[in-house]
C-alpha cells in the first residue's frame, strides 16, 4: 500500500514523522521511511512508557525498547535505527523523574523538539511541508511531569487527575509548536488538522460525555472524535464554524492529495491485488466551497468472534453503518452483544465504572436489532430498530454488500522469534525491522 506521505512527496512536499506509528515495523517497507517520510522519531508498537521508553514486551526476559530514529541516513542508515540517542538515564522513569547526573526526558517533549527542529531546519520556503505529528498524549501509561500533575491536586481520583494533566500538558504542546509556526513565518500558509482516532477509554479514566461507550466499542463515544482544521490557509469564512456534515479519519488522504495536486490512486495496492481505497476529498466541505459533505456512508470496522474490546481474535468484519441521520451496529461478540454500552457522567471515572461489562445484543432482526438517529440523538439513548424496520432491513443489506469486499489482513503470527532474534543480534534490545 502506499502511505499519506508517499503521496505528498509526488508533489513535491517534503515529509516528517513524529510520535506513535502503530502501522508495523517487519519489514524497512513498513517503517516511516518505507511509507514516504524523509525523517521520523517514533516508536512502533500501541505504547511504551514515557519515560524508560519499553513496551512491556521482552525478548529471552530482557526488557524491550521502543523508539526509533530517522534524521540523517549517513549516521542513522537508510531506513532508521534504533533511537539511542535519546534513551534517558537508568535511574529516570515516571517515579524518578528528577535522577541525579542522568538525562531523564518525558517521551513527548521529545517528539515536541524534533517538530520544532524539523520547522527550524525548513529554510527553503519554496518547498511545500508536511508533518505528521501523532503525538503519545493522551494514551496509556497515565505518566505525566510531576510539575504538570500538580496543577490538577484539586482531582481526588487519580487517574481522571493525571489523564487531566495530560491533555492539558498536550494542548501547551501544540501552542508552542502553532508559535514556532508563527514565529518562523508558516501560519499564513499553514492548514492545521487535529483529529482523535478514537474516543476516549471510560473503561480507565476518560469521559465521553455525553456519548454512550468509549474506546473499543463502536458506540458514537468510541468513533465520533474529537476534530478540527485551523491555520492561515483555512478561509475566513468557515473559521469558528462547526459542521455536522459526514467525515472520516481516512478522508485525510485524498483531501491532503487534492491539495497537493496529486492523484490519490493507490496503484501498489491494486498491483498487490488490494481494494481501492475508501477516502474522499473533503477540501470544498471544510474550505466552504461547499455546505454539504461528499460522504455519504461511513463503513464500521469489527471482528468476528469476539466483542469490540477484544477485537483482534477473528477477521476483519463490518460492524455497521451509517447513512445520515441513521447508525446500525452488529455485534460480533458472544450472544451478538458490543460491550463498553453506558454512560459516563461529566466528571468520570467515579464509583461505577464497570463499563466492559456492560454489553447490549445488536442482532440482525429489527426485534434484535440496534438502529439509531445519531444526528438527532446522539447520545443513542433511543434503539429505533422495532420502529423502523425497513430502515434496518435495508441497512443490513447494505452491510452484507459491503462485507463481500472486506479486507482481512494476515497480521502474522506473534510467536515467530525473529523479531526477538533481530532485537538482540542488530538492535540492542530495540524493536526493529526483523524481516529482509
Amino acid at each position: 500500500m502506499t502511505g499519506m506521505a508517499a503521496v505528498l512527496a509526488k508533489g513535491g512536499y517534503a515529509t516528517h514523522y513524529a510520535g506513535k506509528w502503530d502501522c508495523g515495523m517487519a519489514t524497512n517497507q513498513h517503517t516511516p521511511r518505507g511509507r514516504g517520510y524523509s525523517t521520523s522519531l517514533s516508536y512502533f508498537h500501541h505504547a511504551n512508557d514515557y519515560y524508560t521508553q519499553q513496551d512491556g514486551g521482552s525478548c529471552n526476559k530482557h526488557p524491550m525498547v521502543d523508539l526509533w530514529n530517522l534524521e540523517d541516513p549517513a549516521t542513522d542508515g537508510l531506513f532508521g535505527s534504533p533511537a539511542k540517542a535519546y534513551a534517558n538515564g537508568a535511574n529516570c522513569s515516571f517515579d524518578s523523574q528528577n535522577p541525579q547526573n542522568q538525562v531523564c526526558v518525558y517521551e513527548d517533549a521529545l517528539f515536541e523538539e524534533r517538530v520544532i527542529k524539523i520547522l527550524g531546519d525548513h529554510t527553503d520556503k519554496d518547498v511545500p511541508l508536511f508533518i505528521f505529528w501523532a503525538s503519545h498524549i493522551v494514551h496509556a501509561p497515565l505518566q505525566v511531569p510531576d510539575e504538570q500533575l500538580a496543577k490538577f491536586s484539586f482531582i481526588d481520583d487519580k487517574n481522571r487527575r493525571t489523564y487531566r494533566a495530560m491533555v492539558n500538558w498536550i494542548d501547551g504542546s501544540i501552542g508552542r509548536v502553532v508559535q514556532k509556526t508563527k514565529d518562523d513565518g508558516f501560519y499564513e500558509n499553514l492548514l492545521i488538522v487535529l483529529s482523535s482516532d478514537n474516543g476516549g477509554p471510560i473503561s480507565g479514566s476518560a469521559t465521553n460525555f455525553p456519548l454512550k461507550g468509549g474506546k473499543f466499542a463502536n458506540w458514537e463515544g468510541g468513533i465520533r472524535v474529537n476534530a478540527f482544521v485551523s491555520g492561515g490557509y483555512l478561509p475566513e469564512s468557515v473559521r469558528g464554524t462547526k459542521s455536522t456534515e459526514l467525515v472520516a479519519g481516512w478522508d485525510w488522504y485524498s483531501t491532503f492529495a487534492a491539495l497537493a495536486n496529486v492523484d490519490p490512486t493507490d496503484e501498489q495496492a491494486a498491483a498487490a491485488g488490494l481494494p481501492p481505497i475508501d477516502s474522499i476529498n473533503v477540501w470544498p466541505l471544510l474550505s466552504g466551497a461547499t455546505t454539504s459533505s461528499p460522504r455519504t456512508e461511513v463503513h464500521i470496522g469489527s471482528n468476528v468472534g469476539g466483542d469490540d474490546a477484544n477485537r483482534t481474535s477473528g477477521p476483519t468484519s463490518v460492524g455497521g453503518l451509517i447513512q445520515p441521520p441513521w447508525k446500525i451496529l452488529l455485534g460480533w461478540g458472544f450472544n451478538q452483544s458490543i460491550d463498553m454500552a453506558g454512560w459516563s457522567g461529566l466528571d468520570s471515572p467515579n464509583g461505577t465504572n464497570n463499563f466492559p461489562n456492560m454489553k447490549e445484543t445488536c442482532g440482525r432482526t429489527p426485534e434484535t436489532g440496534c438502529l439509531y438517529n445519531v444526528w438527532e440523538d446522539p447520545g443513542e439513548h433511543t434503539n429505533m430498530a422495532s420502529q423502523q424496520p425497513d430502515i434496518f432491513i435495508k441497512m443490513l443489506a447494505r452491510i452484507d454488500e459491503i462485507a463481500k469486499t472486506v479486507y482481512s489482513p494476515n497480521r502474522g503470527d506473534s510467536s515467530d522469534g525473529a523479531a526477538c532474534a533481530t532485537a538482540e543480534s542488530k538492535y540492542g534490545y530495540y524493536w526493529g525491522p526483523f524481516i529482509q
